[in-house]
């Protein structure tokens, strides 16, 4: 068994979006596998050799509850945890229209290449 988290969302936080969704990022370092939350399915997931990522689509206010399983390779190490909202750039607490200028700043200085 492995460690347990819970955090909470408010009513007038799914509100203050637009579709009454909040895109909670779930960030693991030190650990290959991924978090979960009880009841939701992650809509994106990345695991490597650093650590793991889901992003969870969360529409209902409440306690939420985070399970990680530590496949450390050094379980005595417990892993890093971070949350964070999906578009919040700068990580202020805000996703507003200074992250908007943070991202497409960013998205110009990116190469993408598509490799099939």
């Amino acid at each position: 068994m492995g460690d347990r988290y819970t955090f909470s969302l408010r009513d007038s936080e799914l509100r203050s979006t637009a579709t009454g969704t909040v895109l909670l990022g779930v960030e693991l370092q030190g650990n290959m596998t991924l978090p979960t939350l009880l009841g939701l399915t992650p809509v994106a997931t990345h695991v490597d050799a650093n650590g793991s990522y889901a992003l969870f689509a969360v529409n209902r206010a409440g306690l939420n509850l985070i399970s990680l399983s530590n496949t450390s390779p050094t379980p005595s190490l417990p892993p890093s945890l971070t949350l964070f909202i999906a578009g919040d750039v700068n990580r202020d607490g805000n996703v507003d229209g200074v992250d908007s200028g943070l991202l497409a700043g960013a998205s110009h200085r990116i190469r993408w290449q598509y490799q099939p």
